[in-house]
């Protein structure tokens, strides 16, 4: 066998240096929470929807550790996306050809790209974590059902997993225009410009379209992420030998956004056998393109797999001409909310709960009305919370509890107000 192509993949043998072109002048967030692990035993695992940047990822770290005077021929970068390799065969033509030493013998980084499309890699990787204290695995994949399910049986306590979802509003600003939010007090100065780059924002959810036009970014979203993972990656990873099925149902999600997924009349609609539209569902949001909210019924305690709600990962997947779905797409996105409420004709349409229960309504239109925050109150009243958040287009302050936040400014200062501040909102305004 020869190692042409994977020279080809590992240009630093030869250059000392990553290619400029293949390295953006941005990184995502989660680049610095990576380096910082670099040196740390456990193996790295990033999962996420295709092209949100894992490779890219990759390759800037391998980018930091050359810069940090690591030897080049200690890095090794493959990917499996479009290559079959036997990773026994390929390591060992590593040590004879490339280190002419052992793994085991130095410190080695090992950066393994879609790796979950390699048959039976928890075990791979088991051995080459447990026989080589000194190597550093770094993988990536595209299905978290193959990932989450070989690390729990055969990587338990070995590996440490980091989501890399589409972008958020603050990363595309500073990918896009290099900036950052501005301090919640000189808002007004930057509030007109924001929401036309949030308009933008819409539609670009991707870093390598972050400044493409309107069309290109739509075609982009269809041909290289949806059809690619609907016709290619989900049938590579799951039993699905129906893509018009998985496209389908993916369609119906992108175009009603926040439905609820109920499975028996689906199955009756589409004349599909329950079981097989229920997997269906569940390879689209193992792929991470649809995510799924469970309805929190009774206690707060209890969660029911019954009737979910489903939305499309991030807005730039919504085909909907219904804009205020997509911004609660946008809301959905941005908080990485899991669970609703619903309770007869009561709802709420996010319940966050990171450490504290926060109820979170969307309710973009030219004014609230009382009836719109019929459901809110009647969550805060059954489970005692003295606070909940009412996203708005414009309208802003507070009605007995409630907290009534313009879109943009809950985008940019949704932690500061999630974790309790008041500073995104102006001081005294009551309704």
């Amino acid at each position: 066998m020869k190692l042409t192509n994977v020279y080809d993949l590992n240009p630093w043998w030869e250059t000392g240096e990553v290619p400029r072109d293949l390295l953006p002048s941005q990184p995502r967030t989660l680049f610095q929470e990576l380096r910082d692990s670099l040196d740390r035993r456990q193996a790295e695992v990033i999962v996420g929807l295709r092209r949100t940047g894992k490779t890219t990822l990759m390759l800037q770290l391998i980018d930091h550790l050359l810069r940090r005077g690591t030897d080049p021929r200690s890095i090794l970068y493959f990917t499996f996306d479009e290559r079959s390799r036997d990773l026994r065969g390929l390591l060992r033509e590593y040590e004879e050809r490339v280190l002419r030493s052992r793994l085991r013998d130095r410190r080695i980084y090992l950066f393994l790209d879609e790796v979950h499309k390699l048959p039976g890699w928890p075990e791979e990787v088991k051995l080459l974590y447990d026989f080589n204290p000194n190597l550093k695995l770094v993988l990536s994949g595209s299905a978290s059902l193959n990932l989450m399910r070989g690390a729990g049986e055969s990587l338990a306590g070995r590996c440490v997993f980091h989501r890399l979802d589409p972008l958020s509003f603050v990363e595309f600003l500073r990918l896009r225009y290099g900036e950052s939010p501005p301090p919640p007090e000189d808002f007004e100065i930057s509030e007109r410009r924001l929401s036309i780059h949030l308009q933008e924002f819409l539609l670009r959810g991707f870093p390598e379209i972050v400044r493409a036009g309107d069309q290109e970014a739509r075609r982009y979203v269809r041909e290289l992420v949806l059809e690619r993972i609907l016709y290619r990656d989900i049938p590579q990873s799951f039993p699905a030998s129906e893509p018009e099925l998985l496209k389908l149902l993916a369609e119906l999600l992108c175009s009603s956004p926040g439905m609820v997924l109920n499975v028996d009349s689906l199955s009756k609609e589409l004349g599909r056998a329950k079981k097989t539209v229920g997997d269906y569902l569940s390879y689209l949001e193992l792929s991470f393109v649809i995510r799924r909210l469970s309805n929190l019924r009774g206690s707060m305690l209890a969660v029911s797999r019954k009737n979910r709600k489903g939305y499309p990962c991030h807005p730039s997947l919504c085909t909907t001409q219904d804009h205020t779905r997509v911004i609660e797409t946008l809301v959905m996105s941005e908080t990485g909310a899991q669970f609703y409420w619903r309770l007869r004709d009561l709802e709420v349409d996010f319940v966050l709960r990171n450490g504290r229960t926060m109820p979170v309504e969307v309710k973009y239109a030219q004014k609230v009305r009382e009836r719109d925050l019929r459901g809110i109150r009647a969550f805060c009243r059954r489970f005692g919370l003295e606070r909940g958040l009412v996203i708005t287009r414009e309208e802003m302050g507070r009605l007995d509890g409630l907290e009534l936040v313009p879109l943009l400014r809950f985008i940019l200062y949704r932690e500061r107000l999630l974790g309790g501040s008041e500073s995104g909102l102006p001081g005294g305004q009551t309704r």
